[in-house]
């Protein structure tokens, strides 16, 4: 099933995605801006359902600790772009 969830007049957005975490497999955003902070709404809904997996695409700006997520230093020089990328979701699995 394939739907859009926009700010509306219906009540907090908050509410209507800890409703639907509970009966989800998958989530997946769309946002112009992400932040850390946001999750702790979301945080009880997740913890209840540990299989779900959440994607979030962002489009204008996240804040500095998201940002950072990518902006590491890597001592190995020697790793191709490939391999760099695959350890850095592999970081963010086992976090």
């Amino acid at each position: 099933m394939s739907c859009f969830i926009t700010n509306s007049s219906q009540g907090e957005l908050s509410e209507r995605i800890k409703t639907l975490i509970s009966a989800s497999r998958e989530l997946k955003f769309l946002v112009g801006f992400f932040y850390f902070s946001g999750l702790r709404e979301l945080y009880e809904g997740l913890k209840n359902n540990q299989n779900v997996i959440m994607k979030v695409l962002v489009g204008l700006n996240v804040d500095r600790t998201n940002y950072g997520l990518i902006e590491y230093a890597d001592p190995e020089t020697s790793l191709t772009d490939n391999e760099r990328t695959q350890r850095f979701f592999e970081s963010i699995k086992k976090s």
